[in-house]
């Protein structure tokens, strides 16, 4: 078997990608697979190479790979089976290898910091791969979180007293988040501008950043998700936006830790809020949070998120039956009522109204269709590829902008003379509206993700084609979604060559953009859903024998600040 040192160093006598990345793949499988003594680093640049050798490879070659390489071996201890059974997932994206990693992962003993590191990594691959996790897979990313947090309320062996609604302060609400970075990130400016409308609805709001997202390594992992993190805003504060201010604190340390919860819980118990809300799931602060008061989670994506929360805000009633069957719903406390109605409302960002440099290279006499991304090399390839390519042999007019990071785009046209020709990748722009109000249509691919750019676009006026599925759809709304390859071609045609649709489209745009865009309107429905029948409920897991830590009515006593 080929050790990991020959296997990660050059490849000379690789004639084709194809050898280099089935070298690569053996080498690494059966060293994970033998026990060779390997450090995780050594793993992990193992995994990267592998990954730019498997890149350039077609779908059907990498599954061939999977099938041959992957499929017979096992890890010889759990952490290896995890990095054989992702890599498997990752370039298969089926639902039996999704089954084995699971599988991996409920089998190990991991420490505190690799088990909140395995969880985030199953959440981002529950967003990149949404239809492998179904009724039986999505189910265990949900009771992986469940565990945590009874793991983590025992760990902390705290009493807490639940408030009830009149023990609380009535116009005191926090909002917990696990990422704050600067304005210009859109969740960071998507919790900001919460908080504003909550304060202009007379609301006094503080902020709570419990970074709970893996910024470090404990273990080795394909193509990591790892967050951004400012240690800078460790500690107290206050700040401002748009003319409003909030006391803030940024937990310090790497949380989850069990001080760092301690400290947030005194807190929470000291500050008597009404509510708090968390922002999109997955927290194990704003969950044990429920121990006190009510508790809310609000979406990030069109799925209901992950969360122990007295209350999870959902888009629609049918992703909430997307959930799994009654026994299952059951066993997770997802009764129909724990679920409050809400609509997702988004915001333009601001703009300088220039992208200087850059208009210039965009064709005049062209039909603009813009594509934004942050993962533009992985979702411009294979089906997404090919149609884009039959975008453009239908409509002579199109030239494709595409905005984002998009390192594979000169190797991608030096193969297809059309993108050379007739696309433009502007790379990373810092102010994305700009672009938009230059193009003249919003072209979404096939993805999990794309709210966001899907409804920025409309706030631009610009007629959008997406799919029927993922985030992208629900911003698009049913006008601008389409259900097959084809019909995706021919609503692109018929724009580029009748103006008349193009302008009833565009003022189709501006309807949807004004019902998408009222976030104050959503907050205020958000609170009038919290009558004090729901205030008056703790979540169900601490309402159950056994959860560990109980919690104890309060008593009318004088509270201390944490």
């Amino acid at each position: 078997m080929m050790a990991l040192g020959a296997m990660a160093g050059p490849l000379a006598g690789a004639a084709m990608p194809l050898d280099a990345a089935r070298m690569r793949l053996a080498g690494l499988a059966g060293d994970l697979a033998d026990g060779t003594f390997v450090s995780p680093e050594s793993v992990q640049r193992a995994l990267v190479e592998l990954s730019a050798a498997m890149d350039p490879l077609h779908e059907d070659a990498r599954l061939a790979l999977v099938d041959e390489i992957l499929a017979p071996l096992r890890g010889s201890d759990p952490a290896g089976e995890v990095v054989l059974a992702a890599l498997a997932f990752r370039h298969s994206g089926a639902r039996a290898a999704l089954d084995r990693l699971w599988a991996a992962i409920e089998a190990g003993e991991w420490s505190a910091e690799e088990e909140n590191f395995l969880h985030w990594q199953m959440v981002r691959l529950a967003f990149l791969f949404p239809q492998a996790f179904d009724l039986v897979q999505e189910p265990r990313l949900r009771r992986f979180h469940r565990a945590r947090v009874m793991r983590w309320n025992r760990r902390i062996n705290m009493k807490c007293r639940w408030l009830p609604p009149e023990r609380r302060e009535r116009r005191r609400l926090m909002l917990v988040s696990q990422q704050f970075v600067n304005a210009g990130h859109a969740p960071t400016r998507d919790l900001l501008d919460y908080a504003r409308c909550l304060r202009e609805l007379d609301f006094e709001v503080e902020i709570v950043i419990s970074p709970e997202m893996p910024r470090e390594l404990p273990m080795a992992f394909p193509e990591p998700f790892l967050a951004n993190h400012v240690a800078r805003l460790d500690g107290r504060r206050r700040i401002s936006f748009e003319g409003a201010e909030f006391d803030c604190w940024q937990i310090e340390g790497a949380m989850p830790h069990a001080k760092g919860l301690s400290r947030f819980l005194r807190h929470v118990a000291s500050r008597r809020p009404l509510v708090v809300i968390g922002i999109g799931g997955n927290g194990i602060a704003a969950d044990l949070a429920g121990r006190i008061t009510t508790t809310v989670t609000l979406p990030l994506a069109v799925r209901p998120p992950v969360s122990e929360a007295t209350f999870i805000a959902t888009i629609g009633a049918e992703h909430v039956d997307g959930l799994g069957d009654t026994a299952m719903r059951e066993e997770l406390d997802l009764a129909p009522e724990r679920f409050l109605a809400f609509r997702y409302a988004y915001r333009l960002p601001e703009s300088g109204g220039e992208v200087p440099g850059e208009r210039t290279r965009l064709p005049e006499d062209s039909l603009l269709g813009v594509i934004v991304g942050n993962r533009l090399d992985r979702e411009i390839s294979g089906d997404n590829l090919r149609l884009l390519l039959a975008c453009l042999e239908a409509a002579p007019r199109l030239h494709l902008v595409f905005v984002g990071p998009f390192d594979r785009f000169e190797e991608l046209a030096a193969g297809h003379p059309l993108l050379a020709e007739r696309a433009t990748a502007l790379g990373f722009q810092r102010d994305v509206v700009a672009v938009l109000k230059r193009c003249h249509l919003y072209l979404n691919p096939a993805r999990a993700g794309g709210g966001s750019s899907v409804a920025h676009a409309l706030g631009c006026g610009l007629p959008v084609i997406s799919f029927t599925q993922g985030d992208g759809a629900f911003a698009a709304g049913e006008a601008f979604t389409v259900a097959t390859e084809d019909d995706y071609v021919a609503r692109l045609t018929r724009w580029s060559t009748d103006a008349t649709a193009l302008a009833e489209a565009r003022a189709q745009a501006a309807r949807r953009w004004a019902e998408i865009s009222d976030r104050r309107a959503s907050m205020a429905g958000l609170m009038e859903e919290l009558g004090k029948e729901r205030l008056s409920r703790p979540a169900q897991l601490f309402a159950r024998e056994g959860a560990g830590g109980g919690n104890r009515p309060a008593r009318h006593r004088r509270h201390r600040r944490s």
